[in-house]
């Protein structure tokens, strides 16, 4: 099949092939740059870990209510002890809710966002990239957190 070409300002020859990528290229980057929320608030490195009915960052270390070093071993344990309180198949044979849910749908969110937990940090590659996507999107509160650590690392330090 034959290609035609296009003219460019500068005289040089390009396929239409090549022309056409340039500028789908160009279109892309001009959507890109125009979409600034995303880029000025880092909120595309968190769209993996949104609540999947509120729609907000979730903070699986408060969820599952671990500290941010524990081990495996924790965070399979603390998974448990919320699966046996807010797993769905529990409410069958209860008359009470669990913590501060208000009717059966309540409960069923907030096991979706115990399971999402758990799901990032017993993989130990997802626990890694929530780490670094969570500093990367929230700077300030990663500092805090390291400058704390450092201070209580510290003042054991100097206990010793």
């Amino acid at each position: 099949t034959p290609t035609t070409t296009t003219t460019v300002a500068s005289r040089t020859r390009f396929p239409d092939s090549i022309h056409n990528r340039q500028s789908s290229l160009l279109l892309r980057a001009r959507k890109s740059n125009n979409d600034d929320d995303n880029l000025n608030n880092n909120n595309f490195l968190m769209d993996d870990y949104r609540d999947p009915t509120t729609g907000e960052i979730l903070d699986p270390y408060r969820i599952l209510k671990i500290p941010r070093d524990a081990p495996r071993q924790q965070i399979k344990q603390a998974y448990r002890n919320l699966s046996r309180r807010y797993h769905p198949d529990t409410l069958l044979h209860r008359d009470i809710l669990p913590g501060s849910c208000n009717n059966p749908q309540d409960v069923r969110n907030h096991w979706e966002r115990v399971k999402l937990s758990y799901e990032i940090l017993s993989d130990p590659k997802q626990r890694k990239r929530f780490d670094r996507h969570e500093a990367l999107h929230d700077p300030q509160a990663a500092l805090q957190r390291a400058a704390s650590q450092a201070v209580v690392g510290a003042t054991v330090a100097l206990g010793k």
